[in-house]
């Protein structure tokens, strides 16, 4: 252990190079390492490196020094990318039982998700926490979350951004088990129907939700092009059927 602290005061003295894409990940691992000898030196190597803070802390993750990677995060400079960084270490926390300091943590990202400039990546960054509270058991907290997530996809100006945030947040819902909401909200989407409507169908048939996909084929059934994806996709749902399909379809 002598050698290892003489070994870090040396780098901490040393001109250290700029690392490449791939020497990135051997050295978040590396400093994880050092993080257990000497915390300060940890500090000092990581900044003096320029390291991607993102995978630093997931590596202070995988380790389980949630603290060390919720202040390594907060270094991250680009809002989005703190908040799913925040996102991710509330996550591990979760998968380690720290089910109340995943609360906190959670929280923290949504404020730092708050931040973002932009309300397009604003309501994605709202809506990809709202999907890890729902894995994490806080169901309640998720769907305000995505409510709030909503309320920032209604303020986008361009119509086509405004429709591909809202069918995003859909999209979210269903993976998050909310496909009722998801229904919803999908009937608000007034632009690029045909585009957006059957990539909802598609992720309800995919999860196994028969019910709520069948919701979406009459407003599917107003574009040629989403009736005929609608059509792939119901032949895939039920095999049995897919040669009626399939002459259904040719006879149009």
């Amino acid at each position: 252990m002598e050698e290892a602290q003489a070994t870090l005061e040396h780098l901490q003295e040393k001109e250290l190079p700029r690392l490449s894409s791939w020497q990135e990940g051997y050295a978040a691992y590396l400093l994880t390492q050092i993080f257990e000898i000497d915390e300060n030196a940890f500090i000092v190597l990581y900044k003096r490196l320029s390291i991607n803070l993102g995978l630093l802390c997931q590596n202070l993750c995988d380790h389980y020094h949630f603290a060390a990677a919720l202040e390594t995060a907060k270094e991250i400079k680009d809002d989005e990318d703190r908040a799913g960084a925040m996102r991710d270490i509330a996550v591990a926390q979760t998968n380690a039982g720290l089910v109340d300091e995943a609360r906190v943590t959670f929280a923290a990202a949504l404020e730092t998700a708050k931040e973002i400039e932009d309300d397009w990546h604003r309501a994605r960054a709202m809506g990809a926490i709202a999907v890890a509270q729902t894995n994490a058991g806080l169901v309640d907290e998720a769907r305000i979350t995505f409510a709030a997530a909503l309320e920032t996809a209604k303020e986008i100006e361009d119509d086509e951004n405004r429709a591909e945030a809202m069918r995003d947040i859909a999209v979210a819902q269903i993976n998050a088990g909310l496909s009722e909401q998801a229904i919803r909200e999908a009937e608000t989407i007034l632009t690029d129907c045909n585009i957006h409507l059957p990539i909802i169908a598609d992720v309800l048939a995919k999860s196994g939700d028969k019910k709520h996909f069948k919701q979406m084929l009459i407003p599917c059934a107003y574009y040629l092009d989403s009736a005929c994806r609608m059509c792939g996709v119901l032949a895939w749902i039920y095999p049995e059927q897919a040669a009626e399909v399939a002459k259904k379809l040719s006879e149009l």
